[in-house]
């Protein structure tokens, strides 16, 4: 592990190596630029190790330079620019400042910016660099609280500036801080204060009156409707089709909501071989049971379970109607019985399952023959 005080002396070493070599060499390439100054600086400076180094992984856009990992996920994707391409830092600069402000005025730093993030989007990597070498540009590429342009760039403008500042450079970029979550603390959203929660009624004077409606009801009701009802009592397959959308940045994003918002399976279901249903393109896990289940003569029952608002209805009325219909239109023959319409008394539930079978069964199959 590289002490803090050797990544210092390692930094005046890599800096008058690299002046000497451009002296003699006079136009120095990216490649150059990379092996004797940021590879070093990565490794030397910044402790990463190689193993937690990818370079020149391919994803959509073309080729990214560096993506620098953890154990548990890859964190940082690093953009270099040669050492003759300058970056025109603001005169003066504070020690952050906005992505699409001054900052943004350079056109070379902003093509820079604009190419990791789109690296970052496409890769599902939250955060970025944008180095030319001397100068280091830091910043979160995929937010959920603000378009990705509004929020602010950490900026070490120069080698000299980062030897003068080196404590913040380290406490940010260096391996063990990345891990301790530097990144996070300086880019991450920020705590809000607990909200005092009231209930909209108890502030209404006569809450109990009933609410006349007004003329411009009739006009509004469909529009309203169109917009707000639930999506999963649509017709429209087309929306259908659209319910999951999922590049790498929403799934960065749906990470973040999940430590917020979590419909876990309980414990005494996952006992019982419970698993979750994860969205996505297609129905994963879902359509393999589905598939494994034609090959019983006697069929098999699935219960789909979830919170209020989980997405319950949503998911199956996609399934049988876009993702999965070649399958169970062919292939089976299938019913789907809504439990929350069941009555409440036991004893009513078996001639509730059968009845609502048998009216799909008509419907579907033998009227469909007919």
């Amino acid at each position: 592990m590289v002490t803090s005080d050797e990544a210092l002396a390692a930094l005046a070493d890599i800096e008058e190596e690299f002046a000497a070599f451009c002296a003699v060499q006079g136009r120095v390439t990216e490649a150059d630029t990379r092996a004797k100054l940021i590879d070093r600086i990565l490794t030397d400076v910044c402790g990463w190790p190689e193993a937690a180094i990818t370079r020149e992984q391919h994803i959509e856009r073309g080729y990214v330079d560096y993506i620098l990992s953890l154990p548990t996920r890859r964190t940082i994707v690093v953009e270099a620019k040669r050492e003759g391409l300058p970056f025109t830092i603001p005169v003066g600069f504070q020690r952050t400042l906005k992505l699409s402000g001054a900052l943004a005025s350079d056109a070379e730093v902003r093509e820079a910016i604009s190419q990791v993030r789109d690296y970052c989007d496409d890769a599902g990597v939250r955060h970025a660099i944008a180095t030319n070498g001397y100068a280091w540009i830091v910043f979160r590429a995929i937010r959920d609280d603000m378009p990705w342009r509004e929020g602010k760039a950490r900026v070490f403008a120069s080698l000299p500036y980062i030897k003068e500042h080196f404590t913040e450079f380290w406490n940010l970029l260096s391996h063990e801080a990345v891990l301790g979550g530097s990144l996070e603390e300086e880019f991450g959203v920020p705590r809000r204060p607990a909200r005092n929660l009231t209930r909209v009624v108890d502030r209404l004077f006569n809450a109990d009156l009933p609410l006349q409606r007004n003329r411009l009801h009739a006009q509004l009701t469909p529009l309203s409707r169109a917009i707000f009802a639930e999506i999963a009592d649509q017709a429209a397959v087309e929306i259908l089709q659209s319910c999951y959308v999922h590049s790498a940045s929403l799934k960065i994003v749906a990470a973040d909501l999940d430590t917020v918002i979590t419909d876990s399976i309980p414990r005494f279901l996952a006992m019982e071989g419970a698993e979750p249903l994860r969205p996505g393109p297609g129905s994963g896990a879902f359509d393999r049971v589905i598939t494994r289940a034609m090959q019983e003569p006697s069929g098999e029952l699935f219960l789909i379970l979830g919170g209020i608002g989980s997405g319950k209805t949503t998911f199956l009325k996609r399934y049988y109607r876009t993702v999965g219909k070649d399958l169970l239109d062919t292939k089976t023959i299938w019913f789907n019985v809504d439990l929350l319409k069941a009555p409440l008394d036991p004893l009513e539930l078996e001639s509730f399952v059968l009845r609502d079978i048998l009216s799909q069964l008509r419907e579907r199959y033998v009227n469909r023959a007919g």
